[in-house]
This record gives structure tokens, sequence and C-alpha cells, in this order.
């Protein structure tokens, strides 16, 4: 219970905690329709001499018979990467399979919020399904996601970015 029996989503520090038993761990479609990723790896400086450190905000989605990716990378105002390009062929393909090698499912229906934390910290993850079927999940205090997970998806996404398709346009512009 919150202090003073107040609702935890209207005072700095409360949190709300959930684990739903009614949604699927495990997804059987491998149709993608829908792909965000949102993980921050502001504070972990381990991982900065790769690259892979910051704020990450990854999504895909079929549009017009193509897919359209946004990679948005912040550092630093110098290094700051916010694109919009069309993704090569097999790539939702190959997020899927990473979605199923990590068994990113099983963390379906989870959520943890604590209110008054600024948009720097933790991980989201959704993906939608053509059969109906869903991955939602949030943290908003710690990055809960595998973080062999979050690479993999990060470098599919720096790949398509840097090797398969010139951007299309940047986001800032």
């Amino acid at each position: 219970m919150s202090p003073a029996g107040k609702d935890p989503d209207n005072y700095c520090g409360g949190v709300r905690h959930s684990i739903s038993a009614a949604v699927p761990k495990s997804v059987d479609s491998k149709d993608i329709v829908a792909f965000r990723c949102r993980f921050s790896l502001r504070f972990m400086t381990a991982s900065a001499e790769d690259g892979f450190c910051g704020l990450f905000d990854l999504a895909a989605g079929k549009k017009d018979g193509r897919v359209e990716c946004r990679f948005l990378h912040a550092m630093t105002a110098k290094s700051d990467v916010n694109e919009v390009f069309d993704a090569p062929d097999g790539f939702l393909t190959a997020l899927d399979e990473i979605i199923k090698d990590e068994d990113l499912a099983s963390y379906n229906g989870t959520f943890y919020s604590v209110s008054g934390l600024p948009d720097m910290f933790g991980s989201r993850l959704s993906v939608e399904y053509a059969s109906g079927e869903r991955i939602d999940t949030s943290n908003n205090q710690s990055v809960h996601l595998p973080l062999s997970a979050l690479r993999r998806i990060r470098d599919l996404f720096e790949s398509a970015r840097s090797e398969f398709a010139p951007p299309k346009k940047s986001v800032s512009d």
C-alpha cells in the first residue's frame, strides 16, 4: 500500500507492479505487423565502447507493402541518431527469430512503473502479430529484458540502417 493510502500514480515514488497470468507467455505467429522496443542503457558504461549505451527507441511496421523502421539512439546532442528507413526483405522474420530465441514472450504482461521517474530509464517492448497475438511489457525503473536480446535487436536495426537501406529521411528534417 502507498503512503497514507495515496494512489501510486499520484505521488512521486509510487509504484505499480503487475504480472498478468491471463496473457500468453508464448506466441505462435511469425508475422509481425508492428514492433517497438525502447530501452535505456544510459548509465551502463561497460557497454559504451561499442556504442551499446544510451537511449534506444527502435520501431518497425508494415506500411504500404514495405517495412518502415525508425532508429533512434540518443547519447549526447552531438551523437544522436534519429532516422527512418525501409528495411530489407527478411527483416521482420529475423526480428521474430530474435524474439523467439530470447523467449521475450515470457515477459508478456509484466508491468512495473515508478511515478515521477524521468523518461530516460527502463525498457519497453510491444510486438503486434497479424494473428492478433501481442507481446507487451514495460519497466520504467530498470532494464528488465535480457541484454543479449536488446543487443541483438539493436544490431539488427543498425545493420539494416547502415548496410541494407540508406536512410530515407532524418526525423529531425
